[in-house]
């Protein structure tokens, strides 16, 4: 028999066609799926009562998709890398003649191809916005290509967790935890809890490994060359690792990966992944799919902001835990807040984000600062102001 083994992508499109045929011949793919949107429309209509928001957006369908991938997503993989008595087929795999790279990326293709034509079933939710509305085409684009990029980098670092454990149970334990630990990085609400014991800087440097922070940043429309590459070395780095760890399985377990070798290579690839996204924040260039194009500065707005003094900061006073604000200001304040980043960094300054909670030390800094509040007709109130200062 010819081996595939030398050729990689023959490899990749046996083992993709193999998997497919398993995944879309097997019921529970089906259940599955209906498992997957029925929730993700629960969350959507009950929960966030998209009917009352007033939004003609994704957002809603961006906050909780990666809610419910963190359990129906390792319920995927778990069954990838399953080597006990009663399944042989990670064996029998590995007997045929394609490289173990071939399976890796098989296996990953096909899990990947599964979510995106699950992601394609949620397109009557887009047919409800446009009935509703008159929805923004490049942010509704925008908001899939972050779904879709989403989905790919979960189900990349799940099969990674998941090869190196055995039993299918074990392999969704730590894929979903993997999968938590890096979603709890960018969740804002985890932030607030750890505002008292890391300072802002701390917060912020973690804020770029989680893919809900990308997740968010492309679904308004924004494609920055950050998100891309962070997309990319999150989905290149786990399957690489995973083929680092199916390689040893092969060969009889796991004390391979304690090599010296095998370390230091673990360990270029987790630096890459830990500098590298960072440090791609110099690089430039952006896509603005927006139809207002709102996140492209005009040049001479440009030209004022790399001519402001070094020790200019920028603070922004925004009540963004207030309940009651509607949702058409609460998307001007995100809109807000992405723009004045984005300011940041075209002239090298710093700046900070401020809640002002009622009976707090910030809303006496906010009105001391002459930032008023701005009343609602519920009788409540919030702030949203900006101030610029020069330092002595």
């Amino acid at each position: 028999m010819k081996r595939l083994s030398g050729h990689p992508f023959l490899g990749v499109s046996a083992v993709l066609r193999h998997e497919l045929r398993l995944l879309f011949f097997a019921p529970l793919t089906y259940l599955f799926q209906a498992a997957f949107l029925l929730a993700l429309n629960a969350f959507i209509f009950l929960v966030a009562n998209f009917y009352g928001s007033d939004e003609a957006t994704l957002r809603l369908m961006l906050v909780f998709l990666p809610w419910v991938s963190l359990v129906l997503v390792p319920a995927l993989s778990m069954a990838a890398w399953t080597d006990s008595h009663s399944s042989r087929e990670i064996e029998l795999l590995y007997s045929l003649p394609v490289s173990p790279t071939a399976v890796v990326l098989g296996k990953f293709l096909a899990g990947w191809i599964l979510l995106l034509l699950t992601l394609l079933m949620t397109l009557p939710f887009v047919l409800t916005l446009t009935y509703l509305g008159e929805p923004d085409k490049g942010v509704i684009l925008a908001g899939y290509l972050a779904a879709a990029l989403f989905l790919g980098a979960s189900f990349a670092v799940t099969l990674f967790a998941g090869s190196f454990v055995r039993e299918p149970v074990g392999a969704f334990v730590t894929g979903a935890g993997a999968l938590f630990v890096l979603m709890l990085c960018g969740w804002d609400v985890f932030g607030r809890l750890v505002s008292d014991l890391l300072p802002q800087w701390a917060w912020e440097s973690l804020v770029v490994y989680s893919p809900l922070k990308w997740s968010q940043v492309l679904g308004q429309g924004l494609i920055p060359a950050q998100a891309l590459i962070y997309f990319l070395l999150t989905i290149g780095g786990s399957l690489l690792m995973a083929h680092w760890v199916m390689g040893e399985r092969r060969h009889g377990g796991l004390k391979g990966l304690l090599r010296p070798d095998r370390l230091g290579a673990f360990a270029v690839v987790m630096l890459l992944w830990l500098f590298g996204i960072p440090l791609s924040e110099r690089l430039p260039g952006q896509i603005d799919l927006t139809e207002a194009r709102e996140f492209t500065l005009h040049a001479g707005t440009r030209e004022v902001l790399e001519r402001l003094p070094e020790n200019t900061t920028l603070t922004l006073y925004w009540s963004a835990t207030e309940d009651t604000i509607p949702a058409s200001i609460k998307s001007h304040a995100r809109r807000t807040q992405s723009l004045i980043r984005e300011m940041a960094k075209v002239a090298g300054l710093d700046w900070t984000l401020v809640n002002p909670e009622p009976d707090s030390e910030s809303e006496l800094q906010a009105l001391s600062q002459n930032i008023h509040k701005v009343p609602m007709s519920s009788g409540d109130h919030f702030f949203l102001g900006l101030t610029v200062e020069q330092g002595g």
